[in-house]
């Protein structure tokens, strides 16, 4: 199967999101990270939708989180949780504390919210989302399209 970017797969599962604002992230292990934090709602597709914490870096100047930002987060996140045995063998990957209680914490709001994620949008729809997508970017990148506003952005300066 062909990569999808996050974009074309909500589209495709006809996945809507909304958000509040909120000050802060329980799931996060680095509570003093600087962030902006939401609660988002993912709806469509198979099921009930879901609600979860999300947060962006302060650098993202406040901008509202995207569809494509929460659907990248939540298959990276869902796939460092699928790709390991366990928390200890999670927490070993990421370079954690296997001993720490906040890091299992995160390790279990993680496979919480794959899993509310997985009853919205269904089994195979889940799948796809894992190991099916990509970003728009590196989409591009593959089929030889050119991102003519990238190149302006990154050519020499005289």
């Amino acid at each position: 199967m062909t990569d999808i970017s996050y974009e074309e797969f909500a589209e495709q599962h006809g996945l809507t999101l909304s958000w509040s604002a909120t000050d802060s992230n329980p799931d996060m292990v680095d509570q003093n990270w600087k962030a902006d934090h939401y609660i988002v709602t993912i709806s469509g597709g198979a099921g009930l939708p879901t609600s979860l914490y999300f947060s962006k870096g302060k650098g993202n100047h406040g901008a509202a989180p995207t569809i494509e930002e929460v659907l990248e987060s939540l298959a990276m996140n869902a796939r460092s949780v699928k790709n390991t045995d366990g928390f200890k063998e999670w927490a070993e990957e990421l370079g954690l504390n296997s001993d720490s209680i906040r890091e299992l914490e995160s390790y279990d709001a993680g496979v919480r919210v794959m899993r509310d994620l997985e009853r919205t949008i269904g089994e195979a729809a889940m799948e796809q989302l894992l190991w099916n997508t990509t970003d728009a970017y590196s989409i591009a990148q593959e089929r030889g399209e050119e991102d003519e506003e990238q190149d302006e952005d990154v050519s020499p300066r005289v």
